[in-house]
């Protein structure tokens, strides 16, 4: 995630520097780029992915979707410029433009640059949500395949993907808290205990860790006792809750 977070934050620098360079070119010639079409592509791509809920928004800057019978400033469209169509008005022989087209354009070509500029003030906490997200699809995916597991009484294996899942949140939890893990190879208590001694979990949830991983310890080390039905049904349960509730 940190190589994408990397190349995405990249390519959004990328597209700021050209859309400004365009945006300049056409306040000082009045001639709008044809790198414009290029950026304005990308910029949809990124707009979807990281704020979906402006891309109508930034899309009828470029082309609006309901057309009056006589254009004004606000139905009119960067594709209309970039088509040739202008808006007139007048009778008989004086014809004249009904608006300034430039400042109309120019207005919309950086009111979709702040969009995205909007994008990259937010863009920390725009990939944290995302990988916040995958995070979690990931993790009920698995607990899913863990409760199927275990109706099909595949105990110790639902247990053991179980314990996956925790140890994975976990995991997550201390890098949320930058709660630095010196261990080469951590687990399920190594993590209990950083998330207890830096205050972001109380005793109890700590004790209730430990249950839990002394019952994915059944589940994996065969020469243990068995787990019992009841035991991995309770680590799913109690794993379910830990990952919607601890963060």
């Amino acid at each position: 995630m940190t190589n994408l977070k990397k190349r995405m934050e990249k390519e959004l620098n990328d597209l700021l520097a050209v859309f400004a360079k365009v945006i300049k070119d056409f306040s000082e010639k009045n001639f709008l780029s044809p790198e414009y079409q290029d950026i304005y592509s990308k910029s949809i791509l990124i707009i979807k992915q990281l704020m979906p809920e402006r891309l109508d928004e930034f899309k009828e800057y470029y082309k609006v979707k309901k057309k009056c019978k006589n254009a004004d400033v606000l139905t009119y469209g960067i594709n209309d410029y970039l088509i040739g169509f202008r808006v007139s008005k007048g009778n008989g022989y004086l014809v004249e433009d009904a608006f300034d087209h430039n400042t109309v354009i120019q207005s919309k070509l950086f009111q979709q640059f702040q969009i995205l500029i909007s994008i990259k003030n937010k863009f920390n906490s725009l990939i944290w949500d995302i990988e916040e997200s995958l995070q979690s699809n990931l993790l009920d995916n698995e607990i899913l395949a863990a409760e199927t597991l275990l109706k099909s009484k595949y105990i110790r294996s639902a247990g053991t993907v179980a314990g996956v899942v925790l140890e994975s949140h976990l995991s997550k939890v201390c890098d949320n808290h930058n709660i630095k893990i010196r261990k080469k190879k951590p687990g399920i208590s190594d993590y209990n205990n950083l998330l207890k001694n830096n205050k972001v979990i109380d005793t109890p949830i700590w004790r209730l860790i430990q249950r839990l991983e002394d019952i994915r310890n059944y589940c994996t080390h065969k020469k243990e006792r068995d787990p019992t039905f009841d035991e991995v049904e309770e680590l799913i349960i109690n794993v379910q809750k830990i990952i919607k509730t601890l963060f």
